[in-house]
């Protein structure tokens, strides 16, 4: 059993753009939170303002021991934390590492479904994702790599120069050839 004083991220499943309004109330409560966040470009009838949204809809990442989980839980913008197996799961070290490293490379990020990448598996050599792995998109203004994040079943899409990566010769094992080629496929 875990002790209840360790401290673990979590992914909290938020009421619809909710996600800043949890956020301030987790801050409010001296807990720590994570919420990536992205710029968009907003087009209204009569103007044009860039926003900035949050890279996964609905979700924000908290840090929190097992008391935490409960105060969080009671907050009126926050649904539930994403569960498996009947207990909130706990969100990957590495996986935080890794979704922090790409947030302070790029904040043009846009997240993907992680079965619908199609291409060649890559491992980045240079730069501050070195050694991470991904999958090479076919993209109409160049080259996005699609980087998993695993826990959320989903990728993040950012723009790396073709010099920072070389292709891995092994087959995603995630991909199967048999697979009807929509399930493949980058969409644009």
């Amino acid at each position: 059993m875990t002790n209840e004083t360790d401290k673990h991220w979590y992914v909290v499943y938020t009421q619809p753009n909710a996600e800043k309004k949890l956020l301030l109330a987790v801050s409010k409560l001296h807990l720590t939170a994570y919420l990536p966040l992205r710029e968009e470009l907003k087009q209204w009838s009569d103007r044009r303002k860039k926003i900035t949204v949050p890279v996964f809809k609905s979700y924000l990442f908290v840090y929190l021991d097992y008391a935490g989980i409960h105060r969080v839980k009671a907050l009126p913008a926050c649904v539930d934390f994403i569960h498996f197996g009947g207990y909130p799961s706990i969100f990957p070290d590495a996986e935080m590492q890794l979704l922090k490293a790409i947030m302070a490379v790029s904040n043009n990020v846009q997240t993907k479904p992680s079965h619908l990448v199609k291409g060649d598996r890559i491992k980045l050599f240079t730069g501050a994702l070195s050694g991470y792995e991904g999958v090479l998109c076919a993209d109409p203004q160049g080259k996005k790599v699609a980087i998993a994040i695993s826990k959320l079943n989903m990728s993040l899409m950012l723009d790396v120069p073709l010099a920072h990566m070389v292709k891995i010769d092994t087959p995603s094992a995630r991909f199967n050839q048999s697979q009807p080629d929509i399930t493949r496929r980058c969409y644009e």
